[in-house]
């Protein structure tokens, strides 16, 4: 079951259990309301276990082979306190609100990602359409051609080669890093990116915040709630970064000291962190630390909103005017040499 499945699952739970309702038929319909899924599944196998006389807790700790590892480590803790209903309630608004942020930034960057993409078929389109019978009379007066035409001539015929080419390097570099393990130091270099990297690098991290804040409100162990964030966001690069805090966390440090050590997390949550250690509301802190990336994240999809429309517009503008140039440029120059 992947991080979504599982989010789905205890979305359902948490449903049941928050409603009153008798849990066994409770799963039953959550399960049925779900569809054909390995979520139905689960919730089926938790009300057969539950009919058989097994309590929540125990269906969840038998369930966490089932589950990513920061989910059933989370539920097994709520379990251990007997405040299972407000884990899983607070799960699944982590979840929602992770799943908001996104949707944000893909919101932001699709406009201009199908803008470009549109006028980058329609460029082609015209090039194939209209190059062709353009460089037959440029042959038959034996024109000189200028730089920019040659150069057009020769995207003309070697266009779509170039291309495919292209495409299948991308396929070949997705694919080694998707087998080879280096997605992180990947993630690492797009978070350099202008514009963009910083917007992957705020959502993670406020997935990350948000998690923690979750983690730690169960009184996980810090240790324990850095490695299971770790398994639970997305990020491979911060995954990777919280496994070497937990690592220090293990020593004994605190997390504020050990996010001033690292330079990969912006220095504005150490106050908070400081300031939630110090009066013992760390899980407020973090809470705080994501609504702050969320803000961020927030802004910077305005602007990405707000200036790339109108510079890729002009860009466009600019491409389809270097078109026409290059296709009658030829061609003013020949009337002005018979004239």
């Amino acid at each position: 079951m992947n991080s979504n499945e599982a989010g789905q699952l205890a979305e359902r739970v948490a449903l049941v259990t928050a409603s009153g309702l008798p849990l066994a038929p409770g799963l039953r319909a959550a399960a049925a309301e779900s569809g054909p899924s390995r979520v139905s599944a689960a919730l089926g196998w938790m009300a057969g276990q539950i009919e058989q006389g097994q309590s929540l807790d125990e269906v969840l700790a038998a369930s966490a082979g089932m589950m990513p590892s920061h989910v059933s480590g989370l539920l097994l803790a709520a379990s251990r306190t007997g405040d299972l209903g407000a884990a899983l309630v607070e799960l699944s608004e982590h979840q929602r609100l992770t799943r908001e942020l996104r949707w944000r930034v893909f919101r932001s960057l699709a406009y201009p990602l199908v803008l470009v993409c549109l006028a980058f078929l329609v460029f082609c389109a015209i090039v194939q359409v209209d190059v062709g019978p353009f460089e037959r009379m440029f042959k038959d007066f034996e024109m000189q051609l200028p730089a920019l035409t040659l150069l057009l001539i020769w995207w003309y015929h070697h266009g779509w080669a170039v291309l495919i080419g292209l495409a299948l390097v991308v396929l070949v570099a997705v694919a080694g890093v998707r087998f080879s393990g280096s997605r992180a130091g990947w993630l690492r270099v797009g978070k350099l990116v202008p514009l963009f990297g910083p917007l992957w690098r705020w959502s993670g991290l406020a997935e990350w915040s948000g998690l923690m804040s979750v983690l730690v409100r169960r009184q996980i162990p810090l240790s324990e709630a850095l490695q299971l964030a770790a398994a639970g966001v997305r990020d491979a690069d911060l995954g990777r970064l919280s496994l070497q805090l937990a690592e220090g966390a293990g020593h004994g440090q605190s997390l504020s000291q050990l996010v001033a050590e690292t330079r990969r997390v912006p220095a504005s949550l150490v106050p908070l962190l400081r300031w939630g250690e110090q009066a013992g509301v760390l899980a407020d802190a973090l809470a705080a630390g994501r609504a702050m990336f969320e803000s961020r994240v927030a802004a910077r999809a305005w602007l990405l909103q707000s200036i790339l429309p109108p510079l890729l517009c002009v860009a466009i503008g600019a491409a389809f005017m270097l078109l026409v140039i290059a296709l009658f440029l030829p061609l003013v120059s020949m009337v002005q040499g018979l004239s």
